[in-house]
């Protein structure tokens, strides 16, 4: 063997090693970002609960001007009976 195949030789493995380096640093850097969006995923894709009680009970008094409404609820009271609709 010669000495400039010698040369070479070393030049090559020299940089098949720092390619497999580099390569193996990829590798890595993509298996932690693929770790790091599963678990992202998983955390962001829970289904999340919250519990109410929802109570529909109104209880409202409904006042008008006009004090000459002819209903005897109204005159005794000062305003419209209640569990009625009123436009």
């Amino acid at each position: 063997m010669s000495s400039e195949e010698k040369k070479r030789r070393e030049e090559y493995r020299k940089k098949r090693s720092f390619w497999i380096i580099v390569q193996f640093a990829m590798i890595l850097v993509c298996s932690c970002l693929l770790i790091n969006f599963i678990v992202l995923y998983n955390h962001y894709s829970q289904d999340y609960y919250f519990e109410y009680n929802e109570n529909t009970n109104v209880n409202y008094k409904v006042y008008i001007n006009d004090s000459s409404y002819d209903d005897d609820y109204y005159k005794e009271n000062g305003y419209l009976p209640p569990n009625r609709d009123y436009i």
